[in-house]
């Protein structure tokens, strides 16, 4: 993936850790969550068995953010349950005839589009302006600034501790760039290296004696490879 984005010139941003408010995916996953748990009852290891008629429900309803169903924004139409197909072949057949209405359906596509483009927008205005009732001001952080980071509980707990014993935040480390308005990239003060990319909502101003991180943050993904010494030498009994 990042062989292609180079090439294609397409600049990869990813989310921030921990906050899963700018991932859309979670949002679907917030409404599967609980209709999984409608039809599974106390049969847990049955959730597989319905994720196709979730998924049927999920992409046939009509979203208040677009006016319309995800299936008809990509299709152009809506998708047809089983027994459509089985009791009315011949009107499927007559509408899926659009060769000689194609411009006026191009159109047609084209102008819904535009429409829920513009309910889109407007949904989201009036979702920031609900949300930024409750919202704190961030303060305006600047490269080379201390910040603490929020530990995040069982993540960071090892074997024989508790999570509610962890500090509540841990740092500082130093902020090496920021990414956008609410995202910044830390590092660590004694080595420098690289930790992640964090929200704001996750930091808070350092202020005190610069001390080492009790549990220091590390950058996530896997860890190299270090070849075994004599790993190809035949074991002698």
């Amino acid at each position: 993936m990042q062989q292609t984005c180079y090439i294609m010139g397409i600049d990869q941003v990813l989310t921030p850790l921990y906050h899963p408010e700018s991932n859309p995916i979670e949002c679907k996953n917030r409404d599967l969550k609980p209709q999984l748990a409608i039809l599974v009852g106390q049969d847990h290891d049955t959730w597989d068995l319905h994720l196709a008629s979730i998924r049927f429900a999920m992409n046939s309803a009509i979203t208040s953010s677009t006016g319309f169903s995800p299936a008809f924004l990509t299709f152009g139409r809506e998708l047809r349950a089983p027994a459509d197909a089985v009791n009315d072949m011949r009107a499927i057949l007559e509408s899926d005839n659009i060769v000689p209405t194609i411009t006026p359906y191009l159109k047609k596509m084209a102008e819904t589009l535009s429409n829920a483009r513009d309910v889109h927008e407007r949904n989201q205005i009036v979702q920031k302006k609900y949300a930024d009732e409750h919202r704190r001001e961030a303060p305006d952080y600047q490269v080379g600034d201390l910040v603490l980071l929020k530990t995040q509980g069982l993540n960071d707990t090892d074997k024989g501790q508790t999570s509610k014993f962890i500090p509540r935040r841990d740092g500082p480390y130093k902020i090496r760039k920021i990414v956008s308005a609410t995202t910044y990239e830390l590092e660590g003060i004694n080595d420098g290296k690289l930790v992640g990319k964090y929200h704001a909502s996750l930091l808070t101003p350092f202020v005190g004696t610069i001390q080492s991180p009790i549990r220091e943050k590390r950058r996530r993904g896997r860890p190299r490879k270090v070849p075994i010494p004599n790993a190809g030498s035949p074991i002698l009994g």
